[in-house]
């Protein structure tokens, strides 16, 4: 079975670069293109410092996936490691955190050499659905509606089972989403904080300084800045968005489906800049997903195509 999918992947592997070119940017002043990959399939992309680092298959093995440790200034591949299959990954300072499917294990790995530092076992859990990084502790929720808190040992220090999908704890006070409502509970005590209705579904947010970021799910989409102590609308913009939100220092980047990387200020959502990239993204020709990635260390953002296997490398000129 396994070698039969290895081989319908490498005829639609070839298929689809044939039908979707790799992309360039057009001329501009916000961005120089400093690399570009193209040999890894179905790649999803995380920012780290001096590091962009990539799940994806190799090429021919759909089995399971391998994880990448990429230098963010030259493109060159420093480490690899085998994967599972469709893995949540974060990183904070120097150390990648991984949440599996399946049987859930946590893995930390150092960003510098992908060494392993350490594995836990979440007992009951089945398969991460988000993995957080805040107050020196990392926050799995699986989607069998397990949570757990663990420290930065790999030690798990607490769990508990939640109907609503639950993002993470900040200053005693826990995240979490319930009937398309963003809701702030007291972590002791259980009592309401505060409640947001978006009315729809929306992303796993983004916290970060004292705002949470977030945008529903279509692609005609409403981005929120929401104030993380008291659940005020900072701002809202609605926003044609085919890939994640980035945020990378004062602005936000995302991709949209007309082939744009889109700049928004992160204070203000006033847009700053929208350059485009061609041929146009083929939508109809899908393979992966769109993702933006951001070394803020260098100001290095990275963007991967749904439709081929090209992850590009920009330097941010006016960062």
């Amino acid at each position: 079975m396994t070698s039969s999918c290895g081989i319908l992947w490498d005829i639609y592997d070839t298929q689809m670069n044939y039908l979707a070119p790799q992309h360039s940017l057009e001329s501009n002043n916000e961005y120089q293109v400093i690399w570009n990959l193209s040999d890894i399939q179905a790649p999803t992309i995380t920012g780290a410092p001096d590091k962009i680092i990539v799940e994806g298959f190799k090429k021919g093995k759909v089995s399971r996936t391998t994880i990448f440790g990429v230098d963010s200034k030259s493109g060159d591949i420093i480490w690899e490691i085998p994967g599972s299959t469709s893995e949540s990954i974060i990183a904070h300072d120097n150390t990648l955190y991984r949440g599996t499917v399946g049987i859930t294990t946590v893995y930390a790995h150092n960003i510098d050499n992908g060494e392993l530092l350490w594995s836990t076992w979440l007992p009951s859990a089945h398969s991460t659905s988000t993995i957080y990084f805040a107050d020196n502790k990392i926050f799995v929720f699986s989607n069998d509606g397990e949570f757990y808190v663990l420290n930065e040992q790999g030690e798990i220090l607490d769990k508990f089972y939640q109907t609503s999908d639950t993002f993470l704890k900040i200053d005693g006070v826990l995240y979490v989403s319930k009937n398309y409502s963003l809701r702030a509970v007291d972590y002791s005590s259980r009592e309401e904080l505060w409640q947001l209705d978006i009315g729809q579904h929306f992303t796993a947010p983004i916290f970060n300084d004292g705002e949470i970021f977030l945008k529903t799910w279509n692609y005609s989409a409403d981005i929120y800045s929401i104030d993380q102590y008291i659940g005020k609308i900072n701002w809202m913009t609605s926003q044609n968005v085919q890939s994640n939100l980035c945020l990378c220092g004062d602005k936000m980047y995302f991709t949209s489906p007309d082939g744009e990387l889109v700049a928004i200020d992160r204070y203000s959502s006033n847009e700053i800049s929208r350059v485009k990239f061609s041929p146009q993204f083929d939508l109809d020709k899908q393979i992966g997903d769109y993702y933006v990635a951001c070394d803020a260390t260098n100001n290095v953002l990275a963007i991967s195509f749904g439709d081929n296997t090209q992850i590009m490398g920009l330097k941010i000129m006016n960062p």
